[in-house]
């Protein structure tokens, strides 16, 4: 399967036009969703440790993009977070989703990013709503 790079112009974490933001590039390759980010001192919340909130957002983003790079619509839910080591400024992470599972209700997947050792920083599992441009909440009850 060819290689894509998805992105939305002003997104904080993927938009290539969002100057304030991350500007991180996703790979789908069907199954697979991929990205590299370097993050800076102005990624850390103390000590050169890239914020915890960052790597969240990472996740998310890589969730997201395998959801919608197979053409579905759909919106945060819930996300579990484990975080197992940390993230240093200037060294880059690799961030992956994959294990896309469409129900009923609900899609679920995940996201793993590492540092360039194969060490694991975080482990995320997420759930998200259909979404529908008429009924955007109506399986979610908000």
């Amino acid at each position: 399967m060819s290689e894509k790079i998805l992105q939305s112009r002003n997104c904080f974490v993927c938009g290539s036009e969002n100057t304030r933001g991350l500007m991180v590039p996703f790979n789908f390759h069907g199954d697979l969703v991929t990205a590299e980010f370097t993050p800076s001192r102005y990624h850390c919340g103390f000590d050169g440790v890239v914020h915890g909130g960052i790597l969240f957002a990472l996740a998310d983003e890589a969730m997201m993009h395998l959801i919608q790079g197979n053409e579905i619509k759909e919106i945060t839910s819930e996300i579990t977070i484990r975080m197992v080591n940390f993230a240093r400024a200037d060294s880059r992470v690799n961030i992956a989703a994959d294990s896309l599972q469409a129900g009923r209700h609900l899609v679920t997947c995940k996201a793993v990013i590492s540092n360039d050792d194969g060490i694991t920083i975080c482990k995320a599992t997420g759930k998200f709503l259909y979404y529908t441009e008429d009924q955007p909440f109506k399986k979610s009850g908000l």
